[in-house]
């Protein structure tokens, strides 16, 4: 800024030299005409007012003008770079959007296998509760907890239930007794922790003057793991009083032909000597 005002000063005070200087070189001649005189003045001013003018208008003008073009190229530049940069996130939302949809395609692919898949599970599940109503022996399917997972409309009715998916997913001493353990005397856990078919004999859960066999199955799912059992019951009530019946018919039968057998031995000594009396008397007789 100092050697900007140096400058200023130096050249404003050679302007006024040249100007003294042609001044004095016009007063040497003969007196000029007015309108020479007047313009002479106006250059003589305008070459001393020429300098700050530059220094202070047009030289900031052109900075302001030379701004601006750095500014615009500045700016050019900046619109290229953004220009590519909004082109390289192009290329790449378009590759997101690319994979995105593919996503999108494969997720629906997998909702609608998945649905499929119920819908075939659920086919399953009717088929097996419809094979499972269509036995007339209650059977219940538990796990290895006695969380009870499956019941048929012959197991509903023999506990009593009006819906047999009301009690899907409870223990069954739970639901049907209200207990926290298993019943006294329940042999079901005992199998369970066999894994192995058991059979056994009870009174009736429901009615204690009726006689049940229950029959369990285990159900071996991955790696004939057990985590499941069938149980089957039935009622052998009237089994069991034909069995007596016929028991106590067997023996009205045995007791029967040991009773003719008897009679017939008693019989045939009898008949002896009957046959014999005539002859003995005969020759006693005689």
């Amino acid at each position: 800024m100092a050697a900007q005002m140096r400058l200023l000063v130096l050249v404003t005070f050679s302007i006024i030299l040249c100007e003294l200087a042609v001044m004095g070189l016009l007063h040497l001649f003969a007196p000029l005409p007015l309108w020479l005189n007047a313009s002479m003045d106006a250059l003589l001013l305008v070459t001393l007012m020429s300098p700050v003018l530059y220094f202070g208008l047009f030289r900031t003008l052109i900075r302001h003008i030379e701004n601006c073009r750095r500014i615009e190229e500045n700016l050019y530049r900046e619109l290229s770079v953004n220009a590519a940069l909004s082109r390289e996130l192009e290329q790449r939302v378009a590759k997101r959007t690319e994979s995105l949809i593919k996503a999108n395609n494969a997720l629906k692919r997998e909702i609608r296998e998945r649905r499929l898949a119920q819908l075939r599970l659920h086919l399953i599940k009717s088929d097996l509760q419809s094979v499972f109503d269509a036995i007339s022996d209650p059977l219940v399917l538990m796990e290895d907890d006695l969380t009870i997972k499956m019941i048929n409309q012959s197991a509903a009715r023999y506990y009593g239930l009006d819906d047999s998916q009301a009690i899907v997913g409870a223990k069954c001493h739970a639901r049907l007794m209200e207990s926290a353990a298993p019943c006294a005397g329940c042999k079901v856990p005992e199998g369970v922790a066999l894994g192995e078919s058991v059979m056994f004999e009870r009174s009736g859960f429901m009615e204690r003057d009726r006689l049940e066999q229950v029959f369990l199955y285990p159900v071996a799912r991955e790696g004939n793991r057990s985590s499941n059992i069938l149980m089957r019951i039935s009622d052998i009530t009237e089994e069991r009083i034909m069995e007596r019946q016929l028991i106590q018919s067997e023996k009205l039968a045995a007791l029967g032909l040991l009773v003719s057998s008897v009679a017939h031995e008693i019989s045939n000594p009898n008949s002896f000597i009957g046959f014999n009396i005539p002859i003995l008397r005969e020759y006693v007789g005689g």
